[in-house]
């Protein structure tokens, strides 16, 4: 591909900006439609107010090459509202809010970006009906080769939602055996480049039998990945499978895949066979590992997710190599993508009661000036199948005083095509392979102060047409946070951006910035 055609691609990227109510509408709707049914009903209501203020001034507002730094001042607020409802059939789970930034010196348009992520839980007919859904609108990257996006400013974001509902049925027929069956719909949607909304039907309906020693399943799934473009396009996967279960020791439990699948891609349909093998060990109730490999129509696929978790430490490793089938990647958080899920795990033992421990988690959090979430790889909405390999590694220890966090992910985005054809590109391919570290200390300098540090390193390369465009990113940060209530805290630090890039349309930058930041619960 031509530096004029990189170009071309940078520009339409850049051209279109998000309309947010475009996407907040729809989630707003859903939210309504699922939600009210069940909130006249809540038993128990938790609202918590928060907002957070920053004045960041940097050398470079608009990240822009080293001839052309403008300095400015850069003035962030994010309101938010938490509320939480639950009875004995359901529980929500939402938070509202807006990240607005203004610059003092105009280096960068004044932006407001909405925020809006719900959860919900229901429960139709006990141990038979239920209802799962999720929506989140947020800021994310607009184009992955550039810098990462962050809060309190406007650079490289866009507003991007995705949208889940889930109705299932679980039920257990005896003491052995259940029956479960799921349909699943999820969309995602940005209105910042041309053709990327993608939409995802997943049907599933699986028979079981616990291992005592010998039991197994026998399961149907359909996927359907439609997706938006220069013309429409769709994958759609229709697969049977026959897992065996042999019990081994009462900690293991090992078996045979076995099963045959349909694939539809570009219009051409194939019937292969599948098969392979997993495994589950689960020597105690802090450690787990579960794995399957088996051979599909795109060559080997594979899961594993590994956990274990100790009074003072955590650590998780995921694993996969499949087509991507949900719409997780536009603000679901993946799995070992939230710190309040390690922090949990690690305080199970001290405080068993899950509201209470979801308290201290949260005091924790905002008392120390934590990070909510783990970065990953920065996510990509492609207007066409792919096949991702994705590994994610997070180690989590909490001390008296040091809370000490390592996170590694290595990800890579291709075309999703039968084993050993070759891929037919549409325009805009955005195959990629990512790879990055993120190290984390905060330290406890006294009940009151707290110092908090970081370190981000990350590489972006693309691959297929864009072979040969690389970018990387490193974040230093270091802050100084003070409790000033039980609710309320201040902060103040550095941070120094770098980003090196071969792409045209994007300048590679240096940016050193000084903040101050005021947080309050009510």
């Amino acid at each position: 591909m031509t530096q004029s055609s990189h170009a071309t691609n940078r520009q339409a990227i850049h051209a279109r900006r998000p309309s947010a109510p475009a996407v907040v509408r729809p989630a707003l709707a859903i939210v309504l439609a699922v939600a009210l049914p069940d909130l006249a009903q809540a038993q128990t209501w938790s609202v918590r107010p928060a907002v957070q203020a920053t004045v960041t001034a940097t050398t470079n507002a608009a990240r822009s090459g080293s001839d052309q730094e403008r300095k400015d001042v850069i003035g962030a607020i994010q309101p938010t509202i938490e509320l939480v409802g639950e009875s004995t059939s359901f529980r929500i789970n939402a938070t509202v809010g807006a990240d607005l930034v203004a610059y003092a010196n105009g280096t960068q348009p004044n932006r407001a970006y909405p925020l809006i992520v719900a959860t919900q839980q229901a429960t139709f007919v006990p141990r038979l009906l239920f209802l799962e859904s999720s929506v989140s609108v947020r800021a994310a990257e607009r184009d992955p080769f550039a810098a990462r996006s962050a809060a309190g400013t406007t650079e490289n974001r866009q507003t991007t939602a995705a949208y889940r509902i889930s109705p299932y049925i679980d039920y257990q027929v005896s003491p052995a055996s259940s029956v479960f069956a799921r349909y699943d719909e999820s969309w995602s949607n940005t209105d910042a480049v041309d053709a990327a909304d993608q939409h995802f039907t997943n049907v599933e309906v699986r028979l079981s039998r616990r291992p005592l020693p010998f039991g197994g399943s026998v399961e149907y799934t359909k996927q359907i990945a439609r997706f938006s473009g220069q013309g429409e396009s769709r994958a759609t996967f229709d697969t049977v499978k026959a897992r065996g279960d042999i019990a081994i020791g009462g900690e293991l439990i090992v078996g045979p895949v076995l099963g045959r699948e349909r694939s539809t891609l570009f219009l051409e349909t194939n019937d292969d066979n599948l098969y392979g093998a997993h495994l589950q060990w689960t020597p105690s109730e802090r450690t787990r590992l579960a794995a399957e490999a088996a051979r599909r129509f795109f060559g080997t696929g594979w899961t594993l997710d590994a956990q274990h978790r100790l009074p003072w430490m955590t650590i998780s490793l995921q694993w996969n190599r499949s087509p991507i089938t949900t719409a997780t990647s536009l603000g679901v958080a993946a799995a070992g993508s939230n710190l309040n899920t390690f922090l949990d795990g690690i305080l199970t033992t001290r405080y068993p009661d899950p509201a209470a421990r979801a308290v201290v988690v949260t005091n924790l959090i905002a008392n120390r000036g934590l990070p909510t979430s783990v970065q990953g790889p920065i996510d990509v909405q492609a207007e066409y199948a792919q096949l991702q390999n994705n590994l994610r590694a997070t180690w989590v220890l909490l001390g008296s005083r040091n809370i000490i966090s390592v996170t590694t992910y290595a990800q890579t985005l291709r075309q999703l095509t039968r084993a050993g054809a070759a891929p037919t590109l549409p325009a805009g391919n955005l195959d990629n392979r990512q790879v990055g570290v993120t190290l984390g200390l905060n330290r406890r300098l006294s009940p009151q102060l707290t110092l908090d540090a970081s370190a981000n390193w990350s590489r972006i390369n693309g691959l297929a047409d864009h072979s040969g465009d690389v970018s990387r990113e490193q974040i230093y940060r270091v802050a100084i946070v003070r409790a000033v209530s039980p609710r309320a805290g201040i902060s103040a630090g550095l941070q120094h951006d770098r980003l090196a890039t071969t792409l045209p349309g994007i300048d590679s930058f240096k940016a050193t910035s000084a903040f101050v930041g005021v947080n309050h619960r009510f």
